[in-house]
């Protein structure tokens, strides 16, 4: 879909049957986003003033502090992802609306995203936001519940690493489930499932991908997958579903966790 407000010209790329059968899975009104990195790359390739629309003082400073194209980039689809995530979260309720240079994204000691809105708007943001992005792709998800969203594209780094994060029952799971994936796209999905759960769980403490478990797959619709996670920590939740699947040619995984703290 394209949103036609003139402050957000920019293509949702979320697929519209994904974000149903992620909606009716966690059973809660999530709102992800995927934009082209080429597309909100435009702003600073053609050097407009439009900036300010997007970003607060705050952000403009610490998006021109990078010394490197790439990571501007990045960091700018981040950040308009994730406000336009806020915005459409806050869609249902007029009375909690605020341009999107009036939300403050930053991270706490942990990395975790932190929204604030400008004092004059009085919101209270109590869910959760999550952001990632890779080569072509910046995406954000917001939820009632803390969340976690992560894209990745097929390397071979991801093979190089394997054991880091893939063990042996594992990849045989992977194997007897996603028979007509490459290897490299079956450990893609996976890495990306175990970081949305790190993301979600991050708000406790960052856990390593060993005590991230792959338990069982179940085909959940057409090329989308239900991973369920058994977590190896007793200050976590036991068991953690993510829905994964490829997004041109993309991993994505998305997750949500009622665990608090």
């Amino acid at each position: 879909m394209t949103n036609q407000n003139p402050q957000k010209p920019f293509s949702n790329l979320f697929p519209a049957k994904l974000l149903s059968t992620c909606r009716t899975t966690f059973n809660q009104p999530l709102s992800p986003i995927i934009l082209s990195i080429a597309e909100t790359a435009q702003l600073l390739q053609k050097q407009e003033n439009s900036l300010p629309k997007f970003l607060t003082s705050t952000e403009l400073q610490q998006l021109f502090s990078y010394s490197h194209m790439v990571r501007k980039n990045e960091f700018l689809c981040g950040r308009i992802s994730a406000k336009l995530a806020l915005d459409s979260f806050f869609t249902r309720d007029s009375t909690q609306k605020a341009p999107l240079n009036q939300i403050s994204i930053s991270n706490n000691s942990s990395g975790r995203p932190f929204v604030q809105f400008s004092p004059e708007y009085n919101i209270k943001f109590t869910g959760d936001l999550s952001i990632s992005h890779s080569k072509q792709y910046g995406c954000a998800l917001v939820s009632p519940k803390r969340c976690g969203i992560d894209i990745q594209t097929p390397t071979k780094t991801l093979q190089k690493v394997k054991a880091k994060y893939c063990a042996d029952q594992e990849e045989n799971i992977l194997a007897a489930f996603l028979p007509d994936y490459s290897p490299v796209e079956q450990l893609c999905l996976l890495w990306t499932a175990k970081e949305a759960i790190k993301k979600a769980l991050s708000h406790l403490r960052m856990i390593g991908f060993q005590t991230i478990v792959l338990t069982d797959c179940a085909l959940h619709t057409n090329a989308t997958f239900l991973f369920t996670f058994t977590i190896l920590d007793h200050d976590m939740p036991r068991t953690v579903n993510t829905i994964s699947t490829l997004f041109n040619g993309y991993g994505l995984s998305l997750t949500t966790t009622e665990h608090g703290g």
